[in-house]
């Protein structure tokens, strides 16, 4: 797949999206980044901390990006609650908070992982909790002491996502489980957007993940997957007009047919 790209404020941002033949990953080219140095750096500038809740200039979360992400928060823990309902949950790419808060009042003791200093800064005045200020890969926390650990819409930004599967397993308990949420390369709604399909966004985005690459890589990192489907649309808003409808009309097949635009994955590290 190539193109150019005109969404996050990107104007005819020329990428492919390469397939390995080994194992079927995609993943963009050119990356946007080389390295976890450089990554780090790419994630710590700026205002914002995440995609799902932005911190505007002033330092203030808008308050219809703080609703979606905390109705997301919640749906991550009804995914979770059949598995998990309580103890230590550490949430990678925490951004400001909102599952790290949602986690709190559903009784789980939290942690945050935040490269971004002002969105992680606010996640810790929002919650109390000890959020630290750099990527997983870079931080020392003590192994074996989660029950859970999540990554929603974090994955795709993985420099060496084999290796931080090898680090989330080491602070794991065993039986302990984790939860990524990734887009779906595979959705309908990336087929009918094509090259600015919202979930590409190849000026982030590393990889992009399919049900079957998503769990092979997941299971050949020594995990249990217990759980894996798609739903929803990730641009939340479908506009108006017929071109709505037709959008709301994809995202509901998509649904239907497991081909939805969000791919949620549940795994169990060895016991």
């Amino acid at each position: 797949m190539a193109g150019k790209f005109n969404r996050h404020g990107c104007v005819d941002y020329p990428f492919r999206v390469l397939r390995c033949r080994r194992c079927g990953l995609h993943r963009t080219d050119p990356p946007p980044y080389q390295g976890l140095a450089d990554a780090e750096r790419f994630y710590s500038q700026g205002s914002g901390g995440g995609e799902g809740e932005a911190l505007d200039l002033t330092g203030e979360i808008d308050p219809e990006m703080q609703a979606l992400a905390s109705r997301l928060a919640e749906d991550i823990l009804r995914q979770l609650a059949p598995f998990a309902s309580a103890g230590r949950l550490l949430d990678v790419g925490c951004s400001t908070g909102a599952l790290l808060a949602a986690a709190q009042q559903h009784g789980y003791e939290v942690a945050g992982v935040e490269v971004n200093q002002a969105a992680a800064q606010y996640a810790r005045q929002r919650t109390g909790a000890p959020v630290a200020t750099g990527s997983l890969e870079s931080e020392e926390l003590p192994e074996r002491s989660f029950d859970v650990i999540t990554l929603n819409h974090v994955f795709e930004h993985v420099v060496d996502p084999p290796a931080l599967l090898a680090r989330i397993q080491a602070l794991l308990k065993p039986g302990g489980l984790l939860f990524i949420g990734v887009p779906n390369f595979a959705g309908l709604m990336r087929q009918l957007h094509r090259e600015n399909w919202y979930g590409l966004s190849p000026n982030y985005h590393l990889w992009q993940f399919t049900p079957p690459t998503l769990a092979r890589l997941i299971s050949d990192a020594g995990y249990r997957v217990e759980r894996i489907n798609t739903r929803g649309n990730m641009e939340y808003e479908f506009g108006g007009g017929w071109r709505g409808l037709v959008r709301q009309a994809v995202c509901t097949a998509g649904t239907l047919l497991a081909r939805g635009d969000n791919l949620a994955l549940i795994a169990r590290s060895p016991v």
